[in-house]
């Protein structure tokens, strides 16, 4: 008797175990893709799923225009189940004739019991640019002044480093004006001790900064000449620094119905 009490006692801890270990999978619902088409964009929700207490999908905005397009993801919501929910995501920059993409997360209590839900994608801008670039002098290295204003944007030198193919500097760059400032590091070049003029090598995407937000940026000028570090080098701004204006696109609510 003792021996079967000892075994059942056994059996249940061994269960209890499995349990803790393999415990249930919270519901899941999907979703059928949506896309909205428009003359100057395309959207795409796609992989659209809720599990439990979060919702999510993979956005996708393809711009057909000449201008960058902006997307403020906090000003989209979800509408489920006549209750509202708000998005936390990061902006998303679209170059011209681009696309970019990001997930989108809802989270609250039973989202998985929707058999639909609408979208409303708030926030999305279109960028026209001044025909005059923001123009700042040739910032000498090794620098004598670390830091410069010019209009909205404010450079802040951080440092450089070079060897006999290399020629890297760190700069922290920042916007304070009204609307919105973009940064193009492609247009950027140095010029060196012996006359030449290189560019920045595979330069980063275009940055697009708002109202007081500020960037660090690291350009890498790369070639074989052996005196690139030797002597004054002089990183040569060009036009990289342009304003834009935001235009904000109103855009058609989505809805999006389980499969």
């Amino acid at each position: 008797m003792k021996n079967s009490i000892i075994l059942l006692f056994a059996l249940l801890f061994s269960t209890s175990l499995a349990i803790a270990k393999n415990p249930k999978a919270p519901p899941k619902r999907e979703y059928n893709n949506a896309i909205l088409e428009a003359d100057d964009y395309t959207i795409k929700m796609e992989n659209i799923v809720s599990v439990g207490e979060e919702t999510k999908f993979k956005l996708t905005i393809i711009n057909k225009t000449g201008n960058f397009l902006l997307y403020k993801a906090k000003e989209s919501t979800f509408i489920i189940a006549e209750d509202k929910y708000t998005v936390s995501e990061k902006n998303l920059v679209i170059a011209p004739n681009e696309s970019n993409s990001k997930t989108i997360f809802c989270r609250g209590k039973d989202l998985d019991d929707a058999h639909k839900f609408t979208f409303n994608i708030g926030g999305l801008y279109s960028i026209t640019l001044s025909d005059t670039a923001t123009k700042f002098p040739n910032f000498r290295i090794p620098a004598n002044k670390n830091e410069y204003t010019s209009g909205p944007f404010r450079i802040t030198y951080s440092n450089y480093s070079w060897s006999t193919v290399y020629y890297v500097t760190k700069f922290d760059i920042a916007y304070s004006g009204k609307e919105v400032g973009i940064f193009y590091e492609n247009r950027v070049g140095l010029f060196m001790p012996d006359g030449n003029n290189i560019m920045v090598k595979k330069p980063s995407d275009a940055e697009v900064l708002l109202k007081g937000e500020a960037t660090s940026i690291k350009m890498n000028f790369s070639n074989n000449r052996k005196n690139i570090g030797n002597g004054e080098n002089f990183v040569v701004w060009n036009d990289a620094f342009v304003e834009g204006k935001l235009n904000k696109i109103e855009v058609a609510p989505i809805k999006v119905v389980s499969e």
